[in-house]
């Protein structure tokens, strides 16, 4: 009889054998496996350890910021170890690769023309009292003083938006230029008196009389404001070229007036504010 020459040959898949030599392979198979369950146990966790190193590190970092009406930007999270002033470069210096503008962050040193100065970031463009106080500055303040705040920063941004324009067309136009700018600078100071004109809210009885004070206080510094704009629009008025730190630090107290003005008008309104 011919020997079957198959009887004792093993069958193989892509993902088993049927060879018997399968049964005597040794321990081998489950020490490898132990090893790399082990190694993926170790990876886990090691992983979740650095996972949450980053989140604790996360947290305290957060705990760090706290909310600080005072700096300008109330409800926004402000770190006293955050350096605001390179953030502000990096800002300022992208404004001016986009847009052509100069900023009040630029160098200081030599002259520009009036031309120049109209296209610098000065802060007769875009500041604004009503950027400095917040909506959120308004609740639980009583009625009369509630109207008395938006008049006066209504008016601010009405005056606001008509010098703005003013300046624009000094900007645009070399024919206008010297008119516009004298314009602006009368319209500055009328703008003063109008706000100097708004009288004080009547308070309700009861009421702790210094707060009559603070709200006086606060419309004068309003009113400081717009005096601060007209001399620092009176350095356009000329001929010649313009002391740029001259211009910048006339623009700085433009700045710094309208700040203070918003945090004095805030801090009346939450001492007026119902408990």
């Amino acid at each position: 009889m011919q020997e079957d020459k198959h009887k004792d040959q093993a069958t193989e898949t892509a993902s088993a054998t049927s060879s018997s030599s399968n049964n005597s392979s040794g321990p081998f198979a489950y020490i490898l496996f132990g090893v790399v369950a082990i190694l993926l146990v170790v990876f886990s966790l090691v992983s979740g350890g650095c996972v949450s190193a980053y989140i604790t590190a996360a947290a305290s970092s957060f705990d760090t910021v706290g909310y600080d009406s005072s700096n300008g930007y109330s409800g926004i999270p402000y770190d006293q170890d955050f350096n605001y002033d390179e953030l502000d470069d990096l800002i300022n210096q992208y404004t001016q690769d986009w847009g052509g503008t100069q900023s009040r962050k630029e160098d200081r040193a030599g002259t520009c023309t009036v031309e120049e100065a109209l296209d610098y970031d000065l802060a007769p463009y875009s500041v604004t009292l009503s950027r400095e106080v917040s909506a959120s500055a308004y609740a639980g303040t009583p009625g009369e003083v509630r109207e008395f705040v938006r008049s006066v920063i209504t008016k601010d941004d009405e005056c606001s938006s008509a010098l703005t324009r003013l300046l624009n067309s000094a900007a645009t136009s070399k024919d206008v230029r010297s008119g516009k700018i004298t314009e602006a600078i009368s319209y500055c100071e009328e703008s003063a008196k109008a706000i100097t004109d708004i009288a004080l809210p009547t308070l309700a009885k009861g009421t702790d009389k210094s707060l009559t004070d603070d709200l006086g206080s606060a419309k004068t510094k309003a009113v400081d404001r717009w005096n601060a704009l007209a001399e620092e629009l009176k350095l356009l008025s000329t001929d010649g070229d313009i002391n740029k730190r001259d211009l910048w630090d006339a623009d700085e107290k433009v700045v710094n007036t309208t700040t203070d003005a918003g945090n004095l008008f805030e801090d009346a309104m939450t001492k007026a504010a119902v408990k």
